[in-house]
């Protein structure tokens, strides 16, 4: 059975919410990479938060990707951006795929130029993703983020490298997938649930404690973003 921790041993322990777009908190227990969505929050960017940042694809407008791509390459540069994202593919959109496909590689390039993981948003388009990342090469990580997919999709994306954030709502058996791999990372996105709230509920699911939980995802986050506790 989960042995939950008493709120003293709680207020101990570090979580990592690595996707959000809630602003920092003062809560020193909880460390967020904020998103931000160069095509219409650029002007929100600040240097006292941690920050990823991306065109994403719901906000794209072709006739000025090109100046959004020149400010996404620059910000990049700065200490507190973290990762390039979210940005992607998503079929439930009309942005053409063509147009999706040449934003997708432009923003893997300026992820590469300044060694950033990146943060990836993808609806329906798991086909396309797995066509150009299969004759790409992928030189820093790769994390789907929202990831409520069925274990059989978990397992191909584990095995091809990537890793998988889950949210609030999540398939029990890709949570169990990711964590047994060490591909598991967990965030809030847009929801009102506390980032706590979903370790213990992933705790809950995986029956380990949530110190066990918060350790092996502290140990995954500080490697694939390592000034987060700057």
């Amino acid at each position: 059975m989960t042995q939950f921790p008493k709120n003293k041993r709680m207020e101990k322990l570090q979580f990592f919410d690595i996707h959000t777009h809630k602003k920092s908190s003062k809560d020193f227990a909880i460390r967020r990479i904020r998103s931000l969505d160069i095509c219409r929050e650029a002007e929100e960017y600040n240097t006292f938060e941690k920050f990823s940042i991306g065109l994403h694809p719901w906000s794209i407008i072709p006739e000025k990707a090109e100046a959004d791509l020149l400010r996404l390459d620059e910000l990049s540069s700065q200490k507190n951006i973290l990762a390039i994202g979210e940005f992607g593919f998503d079929k439930s959109i009309p942005l053409p795929m063509q147009i999706q496909e040449e934003l997708f590689l432009s923003q893997l390039i300026i992820a590469h130029k300044h060694n950033l993981p990146m943060i990836l948003h993808i609806v329906r388009a798991w086909e396309e993703f797995f066509k150009i990342t299969k004759r790409i090469s992928i030189h820093t990580p790769m994390i789907i983020h929202g990831f409520r997919g069925k274990p059989e999709l978990a397992s191909e994306l584990i095995k091809r490298g990537f890793h998988l954030s889950f949210g609030p709502f999540f398939n029990p058996k890709s949570l169990a997938l990711a964590y047994q791999k060490d591909k598991l990372l967990l965030e809030s996105d847009n929801s009102n649930t506390n980032i706590t709230n979903i370790y213990t509920r992933a705790a809950k699911t995986l029956s380990i404690s949530i110190e066990d939980l918060a350790t092996s995802i502290s140990k995954q986050t500080i490697r694939i973003f390592p000034s987060i506790l700057n």
